[in-house]
């Protein structure tokens, strides 16, 4: 395998995104364990006293640099790509617009969970699979570089370039929560909540670097071009490096702990009773408008086994050597790249281990129940950056109208990522199942992002006790 098969793996991998947040299911009253994601105070006092999580699955992803031209392909000619990595780079083109490029990955698939609410008090238990993934600040040029490589009519292009510090992050891991949520009490028609989740991480795979600078300069023609850079690089995969097998994604190569934890003050429509004979005879009173603030994903992953730590200070070589290293396993190429910069296979490898922190935010959540079934919402998520090799995710603001009843629900959300890019959602939810999209989709012929989820989960209502 060649070292531009392998970054191009990377930048697929890393570059093609902006996250968003299912946001038509972990908002409203019928969220149940979904609303973790937001404010784990949240299961505290909701209309559901018991819900199960059956299968439920997020996918989103979204890049300023490279698009699938719809126009001059088709489908058959996009499966046919996948066969080599000539084919990926023919039917894929670049936004080159002199920005830098930035970017999230977020997938999402929540396993077996559920919540129970028993008066004051509400538990959770939650399992999911995540894959995370940032990059920030990376010039056009590295990235054009990196995906397509050099070609004769690019002369002058990469002249006496200069690159300073940019980042990618990734992690991949199963997690398995417990949650606890509890109404402090009351004053009136005030009511405040609390809610904390904690959970053990099992990191199946997980990779970063680090450039602090990054010089080119062309030689005699185009195709001959010196790197010269600073930078870390870290790999930790569930594959045997000795012979490049991949082993079954629960056999964990790093454990870590992560922390959520939220307050939720609202205003209810009246006084409420946390007094009942049966668990299912439970009563909900409602709320004019709930206001919630939380820390998200506050946590690490440190990888242990299958993993390599590589430093590179003030190094140089042509990328004409990078391009043409051939590897069969991780571990080779590993040894490969301290070879070609330090004429050692093993100078720059540093250690065996390394952590990555989880992509925190601060949360603010505020729900104004208008009129019966309907109501308005409003999110932000602001991401936290508070160490060198962490995951970073981007803010957002989110306009969430919607209608939900016990049967049905509809869902608008309207939101503005990285606090520059609109986009408009919807989600339907009927009976037990919801499907939605926080990007709908306007143009069709040049496809640089994609958004989908959806929701099986079993509720159980509380009795109303108020008129909507």
């Amino acid at each position: 395998m060649k070292i531009s098969c392998f970054i191009i793996v990377v930048i697929i991998s890393f570059h093609n995104i902006y996250a968003q947040e299912m946001l038509g299911i972990s908002t409203g009253n019928y969220a149940g364990t979904m609303s973790l994601y937001q404010n784990p105070a949240l299961i505290a006092d909701t209309k559901l006293y018991l819900d199960i999580n059956v299968l439920s699955s997020h996918l989103f992803f979204h890049n300023n640099y490279i698009y699938y031209d719809k126009k001059n392909n088709n489908l058959k000619t996009l499966i046919d790509s996948s066969n080599s990595v000539s084919s990926i780079r023919n039917i894929l083109g670049e936004y080159n617009d002199g920005k830098l490029k930035n970017g999230y990955f977020n997938l999402r698939i929540p396993g077996p969970s559920a919540m129970l609410s028993i008066g004051r008090q509400s538990f959770a238990f939650s399992t999911s699979f995540r894959a995370v993934g940032s990059v920030r600040q990376v010039p056009f040029l590295v990235s054009h570089l990196g995906f397509f490589g050099i070609t004769d009519n690019e002369k002058g292009m990469y002249d006496n370039f200069t690159g300073k510090e940019f980042k990618l992050n990734g992690i991949a891991w199963n997690e398995i929560g417990l949650s606890y949520a509890y109404v402090l009490g009351s004053k009136q028609y005030k009511q405040l909540s609390a809610g904390i989740t904690l959970k053990g991480l099992l990191g199946t795979a997980g990779g970063y670097y680090n450039n602090e600078i990054i010089n080119l300069t062309e030689k005699d023609d185009s195709t001959l071009v010196d790197i010269n850079f600073t930078g870390e690089y870290a790999i930790s995969m569930p594959v045997n490096y000795g012979e490049n097998k991949s082993s079954l994604l629960f056999n964990p190569t790093g454990f870590g702990l992560s922390l959520d934890i939220g307050i939720l003050l609202q205003e209810n429509i009246k006084t409420h009773s946390f007094s009942f004979h049966s668990i299912s005879e439970q009563k909900y009173y409602g709320y004019k408008y709930r206001l919630g603030i939380s820390i998200i994903d506050f946590g690490f992953i440190r990888f242990k086994k299958n993993s390599d730590k590589l430093f590179f200070n003030n190094v140089t070589t042509n990328w004409t050597s990078i391009n043409n290293i051939d590897f069969d396993n991780v571990k080779q190429y590993n040894r490969s790249l301290s070879y070609i910069f330090y004429n050692d296979s093993t100078l720059a490898i540093q250690d065996n281990k390394f952590t990555i922190w989880l992509p925190t935010v601060i949360s603010t959540q505020f729900d104004y129940h208008y009129y019966k079934q309907f109501y308005f919402s409003a999110v932000i998520f602001q991401g936290i950056p508070m160490f060198k090799n962490q995951v970073r995710r981007p803010s957002l603001f989110s306009f969430i109208p919607r209608f939900e009843s016990k049967n049905y629900g509809i869902f608008l959300p309207i939101s503005l990522y990285d606090f520059k890019y609109p986009h408009l959602g919807l989600a339907i939810s009927v009976e037990y199942v919801t499907i939605g999209t926080d990007k709908i989709r306007i143009s069709n012929k040049k496809i640089n992002s994609s958004d989908f989820y959806f929701s099986i989960k079993i509720p159980f209502v509380k009795n109303q006790a108020a008129n909507f």
